[in-house]
């Protein structure tokens, strides 16, 4: 994913992270909300819960609704990643890499 969002200095709170994230899913939904969407697509955010941030009935803004979408599903992916490990056990030689 890439939200163009500058992460180099400290550790940032959730709470941080997800003002962080509102402000450029509200840029995005904006100015280029086909490149947003397409974001999302590649981040794997389930079109359901799209459609229900998008919805105007929410208690939210979209862009705050979308923005902790993304914050939960990058949570489950670094979630999995931790959790996961790859060996190269039954791969053929050479597959390996």
């Amino acid at each position: 994913m890439n939200l163009d969002l500058d992460l180099s200095g400290p550790a940032l709170s959730d709470d941080e992270l997800l003002a962080l994230l509102t402000q450029r899913v509200e840029t995005l939904l904006e100015q280029e909300p086909d490149l947003l969407m397409s974001l999302l697509y590649r981040m794997d955010v389930e079109e359901k819960a799209i459609h229900h941030a998008l919805h105007p009935g929410t208690d939210v803004s979209a862009a705050v609704a979308l923005a902790k979408l993304v914050l939960e599903r990058q949570k489950q992916r670094w979630a999995i990643k931790k959790n996961t490990t790859v060996g190269d056990e039954g791969i053929p030689d050479g597959w390996e890499w």
